[in-house]
């Protein structure tokens, strides 16, 4: 096996910001998995992680090492990595949850990260002054760096859906900050929309919801696990990108995705998606009235809003090269 220069070390499978980066920043991706998938067996799951992070590291000796946390954890193969190569540069590209338990108070978390990291990135403006007021990183070291857009093939004719409904789809993890009851309860209202939900759905996590079989409406559909390739085909079909969360400081991955493909959106109005993606989109508060209001306005509005999106869409990508662009050459300084 060759070796590579620039590697970026993830404990999850695919990751779309980890995809959309790799050109502008020349690393390749390493998607590290156990196996293991019983939470009672997660010791046994990190120390595999780590034995096969640290195997990857010494084997190609990168010069550049860009780390995905959470979780933390991993850092900690890097800072063993570090001891033989200190003049490694590393990249701790952080998302939210790093900054909410367990993972902003997990054993020798900040102090790792400060010890390790020459560069801390996290995504948006507002969880920046968020870090910044907690005082738990170096100041010097943090730089914003948004999901990229993805460049997506937009002449995609495939038909994979055979209706003449208006479609509204929502990516979803079943995670506690999405109101996944109160779209149900929205669906309802508006009986003439299909809504796909995509997502591997439990018995499990209908009752972390508190659902149950008969909540769910006959215009919902739960697609379940869909590939990559099948999911860029809902999106190209979707008439609409929907995106809700309980949390503010989320970007959302839909909502990126929703200004790549040149979606009409209806995001959860909270103060960091107002800012991130003030074009294009309806905002709505979290409880079925307005979810189902919001659907509709987009709907009626699908063609303007598609259009302003076009706009935002080179003013974001534009923006985010700059950015990239600054960030590589500190990189390289270093």
């Amino acid at each position: 096996m060759s070796k590579v220069k620039n590697i970026f070390l993830i404990w999850h499978q695919s990751q779309a910001r980890v995809n959309s980066m790799e050109q502008d920043f020349d690393y390749k991706p390493f998607y590290i998995m156990s196996g293991i998938k019983k939470k009672k067996l997660i010791l046994i799951d990190y120390l595999i992680k780590l034995s096969k992070t640290i195997q990857i590291l010494f084997r190609h000796k990168p010069h550049t090492v860009w780390v995905q946390i959470p979780p933390s954890v991993i850092l900690f193969a890097v800072y063993i990595y570090k001891l033989f190569y200190p003049n490694t540069v590393v990249v701790s590209d952080c998302h939210n949850g790093q900054f909410r338990d367990p993972w902003l108070n997990f054993p020798f978390a900040k102090k790792i990260i400060n010890k390790c990291s020459n560069l801390i990135i996290v995504h948006n403006e507002d969880i920046y002054q968020q870090v910044l007021s907690m005082k738990i990183l170096d100041e010097s070291k943090i730089f914003i760096l948004e999901d990229n857009l993805p460049d997506p093939d937009l002449n995609n004719e495939r038909v994979i859906l055979d209706t003449d409904r208006e479609i509204v789809l929502f990516p979803a993890s079943f995670k506690d900050d999405e109101p996944v009851q109160e779209l149900l309860n929205a669906a309802k209202q508006i009986p003439d929309t299909d809504i796909l939900i995509t997502g591997n759905i439990s018995g499990e996590k209908l009752r972390k919801h508190s659902l149950t079989e008969n909540d769910i409406p006959s215009n919902v559909k739960f697609t379940g696990w869909v590939s990559n390739e099948e999911y860029k085909d809902l999106v190209v079909k979707a008439d609409l990108m929907l995106g809700l969360t309980l949390y503010d400081y989320i970007q959302l991955s839909v909502a990126v995705e929703g200004v790549g493909y040149e979606k009409a959106m209806v995001l959860s109005n909270t103060n960091t998606l107002r800012k991130l993606f003030s074009k294009g989109t309806i905002f709505v508060d979290n409880n079925a009235n307005d979810i189902a209001k919001g659907i509709k306005e987009g709907l009626a509005n699908k063609k303007e809003l598609e259009e302003q999106m076009k706009l935002f869409k080179k003013e974001k990508k534009d923006n985010w090269k700059e950015k990239a662009r600054g960030i590589k050459e500190i990189i390289d300084s270093i």
